[in-house]
């Protein structure tokens, strides 16, 4: 299947034949970290925070230094408008209490306060009352935030909402009503004093910090226990995590994976994981298990391939070094290492935070599309056939189609768990799918867990959500929550990919290969400083309004750039500066043919702006822009002998990166031995003659037919592009 990717770059150029990803050694990713450099897996060296902190102050540095002082005055404002009194509900809420009834009285006058005062005690009698009062319809936007503040404190069983007036430039008013949930939670708990403080907690604690509540449950049974939980879950799940502890797991929960070192939660760890043959989501579920610690305490700036042999930074919270290097040796954390630390980290990792990733690849018997073989008639033309589409990815670049994805949501919850958890046609005997069947065929959440092997992730969080939460509608999203944000990113943003492919062939056939034509989307640079601040300051205000948004901050093309191409400006640009939207609430569309057909499409499978504000689960796509064109970076080839080539025991996890230039060498000599010997002659990218160096095979391998048939290429890509889609227009295959 093609996923909408059906076009090349360069059309008329002949491809050759080969097969990639043969074994997981054939297909080495390794991490740009966000200041251009490899990522390194140097064992257990420790470095600080300061050789951090001087990492960000290098970064800092290339901003023009008006943008600093402008965001750093942002920072201010922000930390200016949190109250201090907001982390102390917990413990002083009847002080806190006190304080607001006497704030109100202040604010309201003795009048409306007897008649919010009135009110309340009705509400309380009656337990729900549908009347609602209006309590103010003059106050000002941040008189209006501290009167929702001191309503919630002083009477938590209230809700206040704000009415937009029907004349036009008259200030809101605010409203007191019966809070509902208010009384689902007293429904189970029978006391007023802790659902008070529970609320409060859930409404005002700060949520820039990690906190916790005490909710004494002990006189409640499991089943009541239950609808706690879920009741949780339902109303502030988005932000709020419970679990239950007895009297002696809550006096020894302190220490992280039994460990003897206690770090507070603030305190992060960075590290480099090299993981082999397996997806980023099992190596950190396998080290939260060894860790005693959940998987959402990791962070990092991206998934890697599964069928491959990956480096990545990551940053883990509340977990020292010495804890990582003391589980290394686990049976189950095979295929795992783990070192490069930095210990006293101030913050996590965001996802998008890197320059891109390098990438080694070995492509096996290699053969021209018009040959059946390797042999030494046809040796010569292979190697022009190769040159010339090395030559043409690096000068023309490739259309920056997405990989293949699995499913979207559709905001279908309970049919995106049971795609999820269907059983494959195929494979009668495999565990997998006879623990997926055996759900199929009785519905027994339990016992399908029991089932299921736990390398299967994704399968395994789901079921547990499942048996938390229940399997109805609201049970289904919250189970598909519990998969991490980045893995429910990846599903949900499957359709957009689709639809993306889809009009990036259908932009290529219709205006072609050359330019941009009117009606285009391009990108182009910022012109000065007060762009740059407008940008911050929009940028801010997305990002509080959108809550969990999957913006592509790894696109790497900021909104504030697009413009439309006018018939003035037909000409002027080139095929690399045009960009087309992923579908969002908040996205510009190209006016010609192109802009038509995403309209078609989304109307075809009834989908508005609306559509991509999924708050079920937690998300929303405001659309982002992707590159139409993009070009590798240090991008080199070399033959490589067939039998000499990377088997299962040659190949160690533990080695470091090999930069693929002329001459080169790997850093650890150790590893060295265990690396494919490469023949003598490579074809090297200069990026300064922006032309390849070619160098003919060497003459043993004209002689012995079939001993290259295997070719290395190495290169290097922004975030977010795939390295099928390079290799697909390199290939024509």
């Amino acid at each position: 299947m093609s996923f909408g990717a059906d076009c090349f770059l360069d059309r008329d150029r002949e491809g050759f034949k080969g097969q990639i990803k043969q074994t997981y050694q054939d297909f080495i990713v390794t991490e740009i970290d966000s200041q251009g450099k490899l990522v390194e897996l140097i064992g257990n060296k420790i470095s600080s925070e300061n050789d951090d902190k001087n990492c960000q102050k290098r970064k800092r540095d290339k901003k023009p230094k008006e943008m600093i002082e402008y965001e750093r005055s942002l920072e201010l404002e922000s930390l200016e408008k949190e109250t201090p009194f907001l982390t102390k509900i917990s413990e002083s809420f009847d002080n806190l209490q006190e304080c607001a009834v006497s704030d109100l009285e202040k604010c309201l006058g003795s009048e409306k306060f007897t008649e919010l005062r009135d009110f309340s005690l009705d509400v309380e009698e009656r337990k729900e009352n549908n009347k609602r009062i209006c309590v103010s319809s003059t106050m000002l936007k941040e008189e209006r935030r501290a009167l929702h503040k001191n309503v919630r404190l002083a009477y938590p069983h209230l809700q206040t909402v704000t009415v937009q007036s029907e004349q036009e430039g008259d200030p809101p008013s605010i409203f007191a009503v019966s809070d509902k949930v208010y009384w689902e939670f007293f429904e189970l708990l029978n006391d007023r004093h802790q659902v008070n403080r529970l609320l409060c907690f859930a409404h005002w604690e700060m949520r820039t910090i990690s906190s916790t509540f005490d909710l004494d449950v002990s006189n409640a049974d499991k089943e009541k226990r239950t609808k706690i939980h879920r009741l949780l879950s339902k109303h502030f799940g988005s932000f709020l995590e419970s679990k239950t502890f007895n009297d002696f797991e809550k006096k020894t929960s302190n220490g992280v994976g039994g460990g003897s070192y206690i770090q507070t939660e603030s305190e992060y760890t960075g590290f480099v994981l090299c993981k082999r043959n397996m997806e980023t989501l099992e190596a950190v579920h396998r080290l939260s298990t060894c860790l005693n610690i959940q998987p959402s305490a990791f962070s990092y700036a991206g998934i890697k391939d599964k069928k491959a042999v990956t480096k990545q930074y990551m940053v883990v919270r509340g977990v020292s070094p010495e804890q990582i290097c003391a589980v290394q040796d686990h049976s189950s954390l095979e295929g795992i290492q783990c070192g490069s630390y930095r210990e006293g980290l101030s913050r996590p990792l965001r996802m998008g935070a890197l320059k891109g990733n390098h990438f080694q690849v070995v492509i096996r018997n290699i053969q021209s599309d018009t040959s059946n073989s390797l042999v030494e008639e046809n040796v010569g033309d292979l190697e022009k056939v190769v040159q010339d589409a090395a030559s043409s990815l690096s000068l023309h670049g490739f259309l920056n189609y997405f990989g293949p994805q699995r499913f979207g949501l559709d905001d279908k919850e309970v049919r995106a768990v049971k795609l999820l958890l269907t059983p494959s046609e195929n494979n009668p005997d495999n565990p997998v799918d006879s623990a997926k069947r055996y759900y199929c065929e009785t519905g027994d959440v339990q016992g399908t867990l029991s089932k299921m092997p736990s390398y299967k992730v994704r399968e395994t969080l789901v079921l547990k959500g499942l048996h938390r939460h229940g399997t109805d509608v609201d049970g289904c999203r919250k189970a598909l929550l519990n998969i991490p944000y980045s893995m429910r990113l990846l599903y949900v943003h499957s359709y957009c990919s689709l639809v993306w492919n889809q009009m990036a062939t259908l932009r290529i056939q219709r205006y072609g290969r050359t330019a941009a034509v009117q009606g285009d989307l391009i990108a182009e640079k910022f012109a000065n400083v007060d762009e740059l601040k407008n940008s911050a300051t929009a940028d801010n205000c997305e990002s509080a309004s959108a809550g969990n948004s999957c913006e592509d901050d790894t696109s790497g093309v900021r909104r504030d750039c697009v413009r439309c191409v006018s018939d003035q400006d037909e000409g002027k640009h080139g095929l690399k500066d045009v960009v087309l939207p992923l579908p969002g609430y908040n996205i510009q569309y190209p006016t010609n043919d192109v802009g038509n057909e995403y309209k078609k499409r989304l109307e075809t499978d009834g989908l508005t702006a609306k559509s991509f504000r999924l708050r079920s689960l937690g998300m929303n796509l405001p659309g982002t822009y992707r590159k139409l064109v993009v070009f590798p970076w240090d991008l080199s080839y070399r033959y490589v002998g067939e039998e000499r080539t990377r088997t299962e025991d040659s190949y160690s996890a533990r080695s470091d990166h090999c930069t693929a230039t002329e001459d080169s060498s790997c850093v650890d000599s150790d590893s060295d031995a265990k690396r494919p010997r490469l023949a003598s002659s490579s074809n090297c990218y200069d990026d300064r003659t922006k032309d390849f160096r070619p160098t003919e095979l060497s003459e043993v391998c004209r002689r012995s037919e079939g001993c290259c048939s295997s070719l290395e290429i190495s290169f290097s890509l922004e975030p977010s592009c795939y390295a099928t889609s390079c290799l697909r227009e390199l290939m024509k295959n």
